[in-house]
């Protein structure tokens, strides 16, 4: 594979070039790298702030350089309620929103990362802001099904200050406002509580659900910082390779 990276004020735009048989399609050609997404990027300028990138076709998001280490590939950020994230199977699937108010990076996107094709970004971070204090969960073990299988998580290897509410989720199926794949037979979680998720029956976690919901469990939550009654005003889901 090849690659260019240009750098202005601290924001980074990746050009990558691969063969037929690479997770990237064709874009630019320039100088030998084997290196994925966000990997290298440790070798230029650091910031604070997240840096653009373009992983593939017309996929922009932003690379975490300075997190525990850096190198982490965003997949979800909320910062307001500007972005609805009460949307259809479609919109998860390709992804939607504004990288830096809201945004989904698209089941498809996650897929492909988690996939060996893309040399397996399975390690998963959480961050989280709640009453205005920073928490995290991590995950050292994290891939998503292709759509045939509905998107099924798996995750597990949880550390990190907010405590676990993910682990729960694992083998279940993604489900939308449109789409129920969830395992009760008498609702559809995502309709009851305004998000899409992993649902059981229904959740201990609703990072995609209604911002500042109105009803109990609706909001962003993370039962094990936020109880059912609150949400989160932060979170950003982020894959890094293993």
């Amino acid at each position: 594979m090849t690659r260019t990276a240009s750098f202005s004020l601290g924001l980074a735009e990746l050009h990558f070039a691969c063969n037929s048989h690479s997770f990237i399609e064709l874009l630019t050609c320039t100088e030998q790298s084997t290196e994925p997404p966000c990997v290298d990027q440790l070798s230029g300028p650091q910031t604070s702030e997240p840096q653009e990138i373009l992983l593939w076709g017309n996929v922009s998001t932003l690379c975490d350089t300075t997190t525990d280490g850096g190198g982490w590939v965003t997949i979800q950020r909320r910062s307001n309620g500007d972005i609805s994230f009460f949307r259809n199977w479609t919109e998860y699937k390709n992804g939607f929103g504004d990288l830096y108010t809201g945004f989904w990076i698209g089941n498809d996107n996650i897929h492909k990362l988690t996939t060996q094709e893309a040399s397996g970004f399975n390690e998963l971070r959480i961050d989280m802001i709640f009453k205005e204090k920073p928490y995290f969960a991590h995950y050292s073990n994290f891939s998503l099904a292709n759509e045939d299988e509905k998107y099924k998580l798996s995750v597990s290897g949880y550390s990190g200050t907010a405590g676990d509410s993910l682990t729960s989720h694992s083998d279940m199926f993604f489900s939308t406002l449109d789409t129920d794949n969830d395992k009760d037979d008498k609702i559809s979680c995502a309709q009851k509580y305004l998000g899409a998720w992993w649902y059981r029956n229904c959740h201990l976690s609703n990072l995609n659900g209604l911002w500042r919901g109105p009803g109990w469990a609706t909001d962003t939550v993370w039962v094990n910082l936020t109880t059912w009654e609150d949400g989160v005003r932060f979170s950003e889901m982020k894959l890094r390779r293993v």
